[in-house]
């Protein structure tokens, strides 16, 4: 658990008296944070896994447990109102349920996070290859989001990293390989934001937060999965996902 933090509202004195912009960074972090927990979130939208992930975070860097507190409350309410993964759980915090398993070796939060995996890894696809995420929604049971290039792929690879499975760094070289094959535009390599199956067609919309999410894969595989974790498994156990990671920084580069 993190240090406790009464949570008063003012914000707390920093280890040695850190610098002014130090401090003026955590106590804005901290107004975000407590702005962050006053909104009501459904279980779940496009915002929802990404606040939640932000308040991991403040709480790992500020140390007020209250975020913490939030935090796993919202998670399992989530568990608890849907106890088997499906069609809405895709934008779930997941990779926000590895980190609380990290936290607290609690094993209903790792058995949801495989079932939330699975149910990722059997979504139907698109002619192009990507995944749908709300074939149950008409009028969006053949779209393909750029947005999932943060939620699925990450995911998947943090769970990876727990369970020692190499089976979902492939996973989750799919998610992004058909991702990256449906909505990179092939002259100016930038995402489109949106793709739908039924007419073959993106909306020719190269959202720049959109065009972030692969930059962040990106990223996270670079440091830390190929850095990290090729010092505890064989880079032959997940050459797909490193064969992603230069086809997305290639599209920036």
């Amino acid at each position: 658990m993190m240090a406790h933090d009464t949570h008063t509202g003012a914000a707390p004195p920093y280890r040695g008296q850190a610098s002014s912009g130090a401090g003026k960074i955590r106590r804005l972090m901290r107004h975000v944070a407590d702005r962050a927990m006053l909104y009501r979130y459904y279980h779940w939208d496009w915002g929802e896994a990404i606040a939640m992930e932000g308040l991991w975070l403040a709480a790992a860097i500020t140390g007020v447990e209250t975020y913490q507190r939030y935090i796993e409350r919202m998670v399992h309410g989530w568990i608890a109102h849907s106890p088997d993964p499906w069609y809405p759980d895709h934008v779930g915090p997941g990779r926000v349920l590895v980190e609380m398993w990290r936290a607290t070796q609690d094993a209903s939060l790792l058995e949801y996070a495989r079932a939330l995996a699975r149910h990722l890894s059997n979504l139907p696809r698109s002619r192009r290859g990507a995944f749908f995420n709300r074939p149950d929604l008409p009028g969006r049971a053949q779209s393909v989001w750029v947005d999932s290039m943060h939620t699925d792929g990450p995911f998947l690879c943090h769970l990876a990293d727990v369970t020692g499975d190499a089976g979902w760094f492939s996973a989750a070289a799919e998610h992004v390989c058909g991702h990256v094959h449906t909505l990179q535009d092939p002259e100016t390599h930038l995402f489109h934001h949106h793709y739908d199956d039924e007419s073959g067609r993106c909306n020719g919309v190269f959202w720049a937060r959109g065009n972030g999410w692969p930059l962040m894969f990106d990223r996270l595989v670079e440091i830390g999965v190929i850095l990290g974790l090729a010092v505890r498994y064989p880079i032959a156990q997940f050459p797909l996902l490193c064969l992603t990671a230069a086809i997305v920084f290639s599209a920036f580069s």
